[in-house]
């Protein structure tokens, strides 16, 4: 059996028309789930911001209780103060408060702010 070459045209147009309509069946489908991609694209990158703001925020919720025992620290102490200046005496209460502030700042610049018990 031999190809003409006017059987050779058709069998090469035949498997040129198979190909285009799988091109464009390949780009039909393509088109219709560009959507859905790209929406998952967004929603992994807002994931990850959502991860980023959360450690942020634990982070500022660390520094803010830190803040918070500094402050009572320091309010206690100044209470020492005065009641040691109000009638002379308090100086043990005087001297608990500067081993407490002590050891906040020591236990504060050795662990680089975390606690290991709670001072009170």
């Amino acid at each position: 059996m031999f190809i003409t070459i006017d059987g050779l045209l058709k069998i090469c147009a035949a498997i040129s028309c198979v190909g285009l309509a799988l091109g464009y069946l390949l780009k039909a489908v393509k088109a219709l789930r560009s959507p859905a991609d790209n929406m998952t694209k967004k929603l992994k990158r807002h994931d990850e911001l959502f991860a980023n703001d959360k450690a942020r925020l634990d982070n500022l919720e660390h520094m803010v209780a830190d803040m918070r025992e500094c402050m009572m620290l320091l309010l206690e102490s100044e209470m020492a103060t005065l009641g040691h200046l109000e009638d002379g005496n308090h100086t043990k209460m005087l001297m608990e408060k500067k081993e407490k502030i002590a050891k906040y700042l020591y236990e504060h610049a050795v662990n680089g702010g975390v606690r290991n018990e709670n001072l009170t």
